[in-house]
């Protein structure tokens, strides 16, 4: 796994750090979770990955090379906002970001790369230090990177595994969170979870991500499979 085996220090101390929920909230979480048992996944092979998109070709509307996708930005209901590219040495201005609302944004057969309509004279209308970028209250607009390769813990697990992925429907929501389990707990793969919110269980100050799930509640989990995804999404 990438961080478990090296870091598991680090993890017990972000978890000790961490505030300990109430026995209210604990119930609440609890009642609250969807029953894995009854979670019916296909739905989310009709989605797309985070990551996937995440370093794709960024074009403008006449086909130069921007850059690349650098990030998403995603809304506290989880909802895709924007994606942040990374531009780099056009139209003599040097390395930049700017930041696309994802209604502008049109992504190609296959994701084979992005279209924006970012031009030399429209570049300062998409400034990466718009309207909640850096809020520090929350909820807030949060980047698809704050939680890919965070932690992942059960409620009895402290180090579970590793975030490895965001599934993100037709419509741009996230639908699941795929977590990659430490050896010790599977060897099956990655495997997808229910999204609950960006104020549920997920904590970018700490680099972790908590489920409302026993391990007894996992160990039955199939694998996700990334190859079951919809290739023609786009097309």
């Amino acid at each position: 796994m990438r961080k478990i085996p090296l870091m598991i220090s680090g993890a017990l101390s972000l978890w000790l750090a961490l505030p300990a929920l109430t026995t209210a909230q604990e119930q609440d979480r609890a009642q609250e979770a969807i029953d894995l048992s009854q979670w019916d996944t296909e739905a989310l092979y009709q989605g797309w990955r985070a990551e996937e998109l995440m370093d794709t070709e960024v074009r403008g509307t006449a086909g130069e090379e921007l850059g690349e996708v650098e990030d998403i930005l995603f809304g506290p209901e989880g909802e895709v906002v924007a994606v942040i590219v990374e531009g780099g040495g056009f139209w003599d201005i040097g390395d930049t970001h700017f930041r696309v609302p994802w209604e502008d944004v049109e992504i190609a057969p296959g994701m084979e790369y992005v279209t924006v309509p970012v031009t030399e004279e429209t570049l300062d209308q998409y400034s990466v230090f718009g309207e909640g970028w850096d809020a520090q209250e929350t909820p807030r607009l949060w980047r698809a990177s704050e939680l890919i390769d965070d932690y992942a813990s059960l409620t009895d697990v402290m180090a579970y595994g590793v975030v490895d992925d965001i599934i993100i429907s037709r419509e741009g929501e996230i639908t699941a969170v795929i977590v990659a389990p430490d050896v010790a707990y599977g060897r099956t793969g990655p495997r997808a979870y229910p999204y609950y919110g960006y104020d549920y269980g997920f904590d970018p100050a700490a680099n972790l991500y908590s489920l409302p799930y026993t391990e007894a509640e996992t160990l039955d989990r199939e694998a996700f499979a990334y190859d079951r995804m919809d290739k023609d999404l786009f097309d």
